[in-house]
């Protein structure tokens, strides 16, 4: 769960795109995005989508802010997979999904869904790569907070590419009186680009000399609030006025723990 604070300030914060409703439809594809010394990274993202399948949305990294409306504690996931691997979503802090349509080759489905080795494919059934019947996620008896929705296959390669979202509700936090004036989500991620680069090659994981085969030793050259680093011009909007009650809620996607 993120880190909740309730401010009163005129300071500068950052948005994201909302996406409102307690279902929603979303695509996990590859796209570039061009960061802000103008270097091409290969990431890859979520699109929202009005029905499952359509492939019109915008791909982005985090992927679009759900929320889970007032007085709703059901939150589902239909997920359409783009990308050339298979994929999942879970949203630590909330109980293991409910999976329909979901595939995975062997073992405990609300657990760990197969394993390459010593180490977990997937903490939840999959969607295969090109699947075309939807595959859903549900999560029941959501509590009041802010969390964060990523792969749960693939988990250290999947999310350092970009598949990570927030997760807001709408309903106070116990104790909490006052509704707030503003809602901000601030989640912080960091981009290792040469690693992206080996993935989008296809030599990450190979045998080659020199080439990348894990994100364990990652080196991020990019430090990004909801996907954007300074100076771009995207990050600063105002926060609201003197004398109004701001919802900040904090994430973050890194590896590494950071403190703003």
């Amino acid at each position: 769960r993120g880190i909740i604070a309730a401010l009163a300030c005129g300071a500068c914060l950052f948005q994201a795109s909302s996406a409102w409703g307690a279902a929603i439809n979303l695509r996990a594809a590859a796209f570039v995005k061009t960061m802000a010394d103008g270097r091409p990274v290969p990431m890859w993202g979520y699109a929202q989508e009005a029905v499952f399948g359509e492939q019109l949305g915008t791909v982005t990294s985090p992927g679009p802010v759900i929320v889970v409306p007032t007085g709703d504690n059901t939150l589902s996931i239909t997920l359409d997979n783009d990308l050339t691997e298979g994929t999942s979503i879970v949203i630590p802090g909330l109980a293991v999904p409910t999976v329909t349509g979901g595939t995975a080759t062997a073992g405990d489905h609300n657990r760990i869904a197969s394993t390459r080795g010593s180490r977990a494919v997937s903490f939840v059934p999959e969607t295969p790569a090109g699947n075309t019947a939807a595959v859903t996620y549900t999560w029941s008896g959501v509590a009041p907070g802010t969390y964060l929705y990523h792969s749960g296959s693939h988990v250290g390669l999947q999310v350092q590419m970009g598949l990570y979202g927030a997760v807001k509700t709408t309903d106070l936090y116990p104790g909490i009186t006052t509704v707030p004036t503003s809602d901000h989500v601030l989640l912080y991620s960091e981009v290792d680009a040469d690693l992206h680069d080996a993935v989008a090659d296809e030599s990450y994981g190979s045998d080659a000399p020199g080439a990348i085969k894990s994100t364990i030793k990652s080196v991020p050259q990019y430090f990004l609030v909801n996907g954007h680093a300074y100076p771009e011009a995207e990050l600063v909007i105002p926060s609201g006025s003197v004398g109004d009650t701001v919802l900040l809620r904090l994430l973050t996607a890194g590896q590494d723990s950071r403190v703003p």
